[in-house]
C-alpha cells in the first residue's frame, strides 16, 4: 500500500507542543520525564542510569507503570491497569502504529531514547487535546534547538552490557544560527540473548539502526518551521514469549511542524503539525528458530497520516485553547503457510487475511479553558467532539483453502452473526478540574472526566479461524482469534482526587475510580448473548461493564548530598458483568532508591518490587484465560555510579539485578499468542554489568 500524502494550506503553520518549546534552551536539557496536567504525578523522574534500547523502559522508575515482556525488545507499558491500545504513543507529535497483530512492535519499540529529550505522560482524563487513549498519552519529544550565534553542538555516546552482550552507539549533531538549524542523529543497537536469574537463555536478541534529519527555519523570534524525517530498521528480533520471531521491523516518519507568535488578534499563538508514518513488519517461525512441520509467515504494514492545528488565546486570568486534529490509520496483514518438506523458500499459501486492509479514521474538535480565580485556586475544563469511522476494505475477499471459500465477512458472521459493516459515530467527552493550593508548595485537586476509547483494528477485524464452516470445532488444538466489527466504544467515567507537597522533601498521593461502560474484553467464545459460537479455543471480543480503581503515591527527601525516594501503586480491576477480576492488571508494585552526589560523582542504589498477584482471570472454561496464572512477589536491586571526567565528558557503570534474582512482571502477552497456545511468562534479565560513556560539545 502506497503512502498517502496530504497537505494543508501554507497558512496552517505546523508546530510542536507548547511544553516542548518551554523545555528548549540554548543547551539541550537533561533527559527527564514529566507528568503533565496531573499534579499527583508531576514529579520529574530521570531516565534509568543503565543503558536502555527500548523507550518504554524510560518509565521503569515510576511505580505507577508496569510492563509486559515478550522478548528483549518491545516492552509494553501498563498504566493504571490499561495498556496496549488504551495508551497512545507519539514521536514529536507523529502517531506511529504497531504493524504486528500480536504486538511484537509497540510504537515505543521504534524510539531510540538517546534521541529524545523529554517524555511527558498525560493521564487519559486530564486533557481533551488528544484522541485514542483512555489510559495515557505518551509524548516523546525532542527539544527545539536555539542559537544566539552560529555554532555546532553534538553528543556522542556508547554503552556495553555483558548480559546479552548489548552494544549501543549513538551520535547527535546540530549546526545552526539565529535563522535556523540542521540536526542529524544516528544510532546502532545490537543485543544478544540474555540469561535470567537461573542462568537460562531467553530468546531476546535484536539488531536496530536508526537515523534522523531535521531542517528548522527561525527567521525571527516569532516564527518556527521544521521539516524532519526519521527511519528505523530492525532485523532478526527474537521473542521468547511467542511462537514466531521478527526478521523485519521497520518504520519511516515524515513531519512538518511549526508555530507562530501573534501580537494582534484573538489568538496569541497558532501551532500545528502534519505527519506521515509507515511501519512494515514480518514474523515467521523458521528464519531464526528450528523448523517444525509447518512453515508460517505473516507480513504486515501499518500506515498513518494526520495533523493538528490549534490556537491559544491568553485572556484575563485565563487561557483558552481551540483546536482540530485528524488521524487516518490503515493496517493490512496476510498470513501464509506451507509444509516444511514441500516449501524450500517462504510459504506461499495465503491462509488468513489477518488484518483485511482495515482503515480507521477520526477527526476531533476540542476546546480547553484554564481560569485562575486567585493565586490559590484554578479551574480547568475541556470538551471534545470526535467523529470515528472504520471499515475492512478486504472484508469480501475470498480465500480458497481445502474445499471451502472463506472471506473475513463470512468469518464474522459465523462467530457473531454479522459482517464487517459498521456505522460511523460522533462522540462527546470532557473533563472539569479544580486545583486548590493550601500553601506555597502544597495543593489538593479533584478531577471529573468522561473519555471515549474507540476499538482498534485488531479488536474490530482480526481474522484467524481455521474452519469458518464449523467455527465451534477445535482444529487439533489450534487457537483461533476473531475480531468483532460490532463493538461499541468504551466510555470511561472517572473521578480522581489527590494531594501533593513539593520541595526538597515532599509527597504525593492520588485515588482514582474509573467506571467503564462497554469495556472491550478479550474473551473466550462460550455462546454468550452476543456470540454465536461455543468454542473455548476461540478468542473473541465483546463489550462488558468494568471497574478500574486504585491508589498511588510517593515520598521523597533531600538532605545535603543525600536523596531518598519511594513510591507505591495499586490497581484493582473487575468485570462487573461476571464479577470476576479483569485480566492483565498488575499487583501492588513499587520503587525505592537512595542516592548520594558530591561534586562530579553520583552514586545510586535502587530497588523495584512487586507483591504477589492472586486476582487473575486464567480459566479458559469460565473466563478469558488472558492471565498466565497467579504470580509470586519479587524484588530486584540495582547499583550505579556516574562520574563527570570533565564538564562535557561523563562515564557511568553499574550492576542491574545485583542478587541475580529470577523474576517476571505479572502482566504478560505470551498467553495472548495464537501461534503458541501454551502460556509462558518471560523472565527479566539476571545480573547485568554495564558501562556507558557520553561526550557533549
Amino acid at each position: 500500500m502506497k503512502f498517502r500524502t496530504k497537505a494543508l494550506v501554507s497558512a496552517c503553520l505546523l508546530a510542536s507542543q507548547a511544553s516542548l518549546a518551554q523545555a528548549s534552551t540554548d543547551a539541550a536539557p537533561p533527559l527527564q520525564l514529566n507528568y503533565k496536567s496531573s499534579p499527583s504525578n508531576a514529579q520529574p523522574a530521570q531516565q534509568p542510569a543503565s543503558p536502555i534500547s527500548d523507550a518504554a523502559a524510560w518509565l521503569r522508575l515510576r511505580p505507577e507503570v508496569s510492563f509486559s515482556r515478550m522478548g528483549g525488545h518491545g516492552l509494553d507499558p501498563v498504566v493504571r491497569g490499561q495498556s496496549q491500545q488504551r495508551l497512545s504513543t507519539r514521536m514529536d507529535g507523529a502517531s506511529v502504529l504497531n504493524a504486528c497483530p500480536n504486538r511484537m512492535d509497540p510504537a515505543s519499540s521504534y524510539i531510540n531514547p538517546a534521541f529524545y529529550d523529554q517524555l511527558t505522560v498525560i493521564d487519559g482524563g486530564s486533557t481533551v487535546a488528544y484522541s485514542g487513549a483512555s489510559g495515557a498519552q505518551l509524548l516523546y519529544e525532542r527539544a527545539r534547538p536555539r542559537f544566539n550565534q552560529p555554532d555546532l553542538r553534538g553528543k556522542l555516546g556508547a554503552s556495553y552490557t555483558d548480559n546479552g552482550v548489548g552494544q549501543q552507539t549513538w551520535a547527535d549533531l546540530t549546526a545552526g544560527s539565529q535563522q535556523g538549524y540542521l540536526r542529524l542523529q544516528g544510532s546502532r543497537d545490537k543485543q544478544g540473548d540474555y540469561h535470567d536469574g537461573d542462568g537460562e537463555r531467553v530468546r531476546s536478541a535484536s539488531d536496530f539502526s536508526s537515523g534522523y534529519a531535521a531542517l528548522g527555519l527561525t527567521p525571527n523570534e516569532d516564527v518556527w518551521l521544521e521539516l524532519s524525517g526519521e527511519a528505523v530498521r530492525g532485523d532478526d528480533i527474537k521473542y521468547a514469549g511467542a511462537g514466531m520471531d521478527a526478521p523485519q521491523a521497520d518504520t519511516d516518519v515524515l513531519r512538518l511542524r511549526g508555530s507562530v507568535q501573534l501580537h494582534h488578534g484573538f489568538f496569541h499563538e497558532v501551532s500545528g503539525e502534519l505527519y506521515q508514518s509507515r511501519t512494515n513488519h514480518a514474523m515467521d517461525n523458521y528464519s531464526l528458530r528450528t523448523l517444525g512441520m509447518m512453515k508460517m509467515l505473516t507480513t504486515s504494514s501499518a500506515d498513518a497520516w494526520g495533523g493538528r492545528l490549534q490556537g491559544v488565546s491568553h485572556l484575563s486570568r485565563g487561557k483558552l485553547t481551540l483546536g482540530v486534529d485528524h488521524e487516518n490509520g490503515r493496517k493490512q496483514a496476510d498470513s501464509f503457510s506451507g509444509m516444511t518438506a514441500m516449501t524450500s523458500g517462504d510459504p506461499s499459501t495465503l491462509q488468513y487475511l489477518t488484518w483485511p486492509d482495515a482503515e480507521l479514521e477520526q477527526t476531533g474538535l476540542f476546546a480547553e479553558w484554564e481560569q485562575r480565580f486567585s493565586q490559590q485556586r484554578t479551574l480547568k475544563a475541556g470538551l471534545r467532539a470526535e467523529h470515528f469511522s472504520a471499515q475492512a476494505h478486504d472484508g469480501n475477499q475470498a480465500l480458497r483453502i481445502g474445499m471451502a471459500d472463506r472471506t473475513p465477512d463470512n468469518v464474522y458472521k459465523a462467530v457473531y452473526g454479522h459482517d464487517s459493516e459498521r456505522d460511523s459515530t460522533w462522540d462527546l467527552g470532557g473533563f472539569i478540574r479544580l486545583e486548590q493550593r493550601l500553601a506555597d508548595q502544597q495543593m489538593v485537586y479533584g478531577n471529573l472526566s468522561s473519555t471515549t476509547r474507540q476499538p482498534d483494528a485488531t479488536e474490530l477485524y482480526i481474522t484467524r479461524l481455521p474452519n469458518s464452516n464449523m467455527p465451534a470445532m477445535s482444529m487439533n488444538g489450534m487457537e483461533s482469534w476473531v475480531g468483532n466489527p460490532d463493538l461499541k466504544a468504551e466510555r470511561h467515567n472517572q473521578v480522581e482526587i489527590g494531594v501533593r507537597q513539593d520541595g526538597l522533601s515532599g509527597y504525593r498521593a492520588a485515588f482514582f475510580y474509573d467506571r467503564v461502560s462497554d469495556y472491550i474484553l478479550r474473551d473466550r467464545a462460550r455462546g454468550q448473548d452476543d456470540v454465536v459460537v461455543n468454542n473455548t479455543s476461540l478468542t473473541i471480543y465483546r463489550n462488558v461493564d468494568a471497574l478500574l480503581t486504585g491508589l498511588e503515591g510517593g515520598v521523597w527527601h533531600q538532605q545535603g548530598a543525600w536523596r531518598y525516594d519511594a513510591g507505591l501503586a495499586y490497581t484493582y480491576g473487575r468485570n462487573l458483568d461476571t464479577d470476576r477480576p479483569l485480566a492483565q492488571v498488575a499487583p501492588l508494585e513499587g520503587t525505592a532508591s537512595v542516592s548520594w552526589q558530591h561534586e562530579a560523582l553520583t552514586v545510586r542504589a535502587g530497588s523495584r518490587f512487586a507483591a504477589r498477584q492472586t486476582r487473575v482471570d486464567d480459566d479458559v472454561t469460565t473466563g478469558s484465560a488472558q492471565d498466565v496464572g497467579e504470580s509470586p512477589g519479587w524484588i530486584s536491586v540495582d547499583l550505579s555510579a556516574q562520574y563527570a571526567l570533565t564538564r562535557d565528558l561523563s562515564v557511568a557503570a553499574g550492576v542491574d539485578n545485583v542478587f541475580d534474582r529470577t523474576y517476571a512482571y505479572h502482566v504478560s502477552r505470551a498467553n495472548q499468542d495464537p501461534f503458541n497456545p501454551q502460556a509462558v511468562r518471560v523472565n527479566e534479565p539476571g545480573r547485568s554489568v554495564w558501562l556507558k560513556t557520553e561526550w557533549q560539545f
